[in-house]
């Protein structure tokens, strides 16, 4: 049987329309492999912004089998987990041995490190007594503006004869903190941090007692409200917590400074900012000043502090009155 032109012309026209059909189908079948989220990988997103999410809509899909919603990367976590991060995160410390029991609840050769160069700072005598009165005092510096905290610190420091300006972790445990940070083990470098303090409080009294004034950019107070403004938000906690009580073995300062800044963004405002509600709520710190002055105005700023440091010291800038 002969195989004739005009049947070789109708087979390749045949096979030509099989092949514009199946080219279609896998076009088409694509599309809809990118709506299920499947084939994600298989051609370029013109959208930069949506290369960290690639993950995100495969795992929604895979887990969940939700295929909107693609922007609202926190329905993508499960719940449990999350529950279990924040009660993580709200691990507040009511005392020195909380910290230590915990620390002592994690395995690894870190922890030893921690413990060593925690009791390193304590030199001499365990227990310092300071009296109530009659000594130097014990001053806090603290503010959302760091940079200006830092330079009023140094100013107020200077103007003090023979004042310490120092501002915590202790020196033997910066380390083992940096240490840890770079080790991703953050709830170790928290419980380390809140450990710190006792060292650092320790080295408060050993210069109160050898006549120095100590004046501080950070205590209790900052290292709870940053942890606090950075969990709970935009809504502050009530005051009744027990996270915005200091622990009854801390020292606590003899005032807190909160320099509460003016910037042309805040010079009038419809409510207190949110860093100051949160001062606001501490209890059992000491007694907490606030002073209110232009950000630009240094010098108003170190005389604001002085004038009311001056009402309870005498002429040695020894306390004779409780700051209240």
């Amino acid at each position: 049987m002969g195989f004739s032109t005009k049947n070789m012309y109708f087979v390749l026209i045949v096979c030509c329309m099989e092949l514009v059909t199946l080219s279609k189908s896998n076009r088409f079948g694509n599309a809809n492999f990118y709506r299920q989220g499947i084939g994600q990988f298989a051609g370029r997103r013109r959208n930069s912004n949506m290369a960290y999410r690639r993950n995100v809509h495969v795992y929604r899909n895979n887990s969940f089998g939700i295929s909107r919603g693609l922007y609202n990367i926190n329905a993508t976590i499960p719940r449990l987990y999350t529950d279990r991060k924040k009660i993580q995160k709200e691990r507040f410390y009511r005392s020195q041995q909380a910290a230590v029991d915990y620390l002592k609840s994690r395995n690894g050769t870190i922890i030893t490190e921690v413990f060593t160069d925690f009791f390193s700072c304590f030199t001499g005598e365990r227990d310092i007594f300071i009296p109530r009165l009659r000594r130097k005092p014990f001053i806090v510096i603290e503010s959302m503006y760091r940079h200006e905290r830092r330079k009023v610190m140094r100013m107020v420091c200077n103007s003090i004869e023979g004042a310490r300006c120092i501002s915590p972790p202790h020196y033997n445990m910066r380390d083992i903190l940096k240490k840890l940070a770079y080790m991703k083990l953050y709830y170790i470098h928290k419980a380390a941090k809140f450990l710190g303090l006792y060292a650092f409080a320790h080295l408060v009294k050993s210069f109160i007692v050898t006549g120095h004034p100590v004046v501080s950019g950070s205590y209790f107070t900052d290292l709870i409200a940053n942890k606090i403004n950075r969990i709970y938000y935009p809504k502050v906690p009530p005051s009744y917590q027990v996270k915005y009580l200091q622990p009854d073995d801390l020292m606590k300062p003899d005032v807190i400074f909160y320099l509460d800044y003016m910037t042309q963004r805040n010079m009038i405002r419809r409510k207190l900012p949110r860093f100051l509600q949160i001062y606001l709520r501490f209890k059992k710190i000491g007694p907490l000043k606030v002073i209110r002055r232009d950000i630009s105005d240094r010098n108003g700023t170190v005389d604001a502090i002085r004038k009311i440091l001056l009402r309870h010291v005498d002429k040695d800038f020894n306390i004779v009155s409780p700051i209240t």
